[in-house]
């Protein structure tokens, strides 16, 4: 009895060797493996990204007026909706303190989604995110010219809720 009860705090280090680094390594694989097509338009326009632990393509857009950035999302995962298979980009361009749209921002964000052609502003937790749904077999050109449209709005509105603070 003895010596079993001996073995078992080696037996619990040799768990804690053999299985955390397992852990560790499944904790650094994306959630979604990152889009192959959105991979291959992305690099055959030259643009850099990172993939995030969500399997999503981060980019720091440089805006072309400005020395300003944006940063915007090309969501790797996609969904069905009437047949219409689509994936969405997100540009983030606000932050509440509290995790709580302030009204003002809210109302701002409601009458900019009537004028809007493409995309819409979504409170996610308290960030205002313009997402953009495209056809998830959208062209490079389309995909581009989404990724232009969220960055350019998204910056827009950041820049007018925040002055010259470039937190996105």
């Amino acid at each position: 009895m003895t010596s079993r009860l001996s073995a078992l705090p080696l037996v619990i280090v040799a768990l804690f060797v053999v299985v955390l680094p397992v852990r560790a390594e499944e904790a650094a694989k994306p959630k979604t493996e990152p889009a192959a097509s959105i991979k291959a338009q992305l690099d055959a326009k030259g643009l850099k990204y990172e993939v995030d632990k969500d399997g999503d393509f981060k980019m720091i857009y440089e805006m072309a007026d400005s020395k300003r950035t944006q940063t915007v999302f090309v969501r790797s995962p996609t969904f069905s909706f009437g047949g219409l298979e689509a994936r969405e980009i997100w540009s983030p361009a606000y932050r509440s303190e509290d995790g709580k749209l302030p009204v003002d921002v809210a109302n701002s964000l409601l009458e900019q989604n009537a004028e809007l052609k493409l995309g819409a502003w979504e409170n996610q937790g308290g960030i205002a995110v313009m997402v953009m749904k495209i056809p998830a077999d959208a062209s490079a050109d389309q995909l581009i010219a989404a990724i232009e449209g969220a960055a350019a709005i998204a910056d827009g509105t950041e820049k007018a809720f925040s002055g010259d603070k470039d937190a996105f």
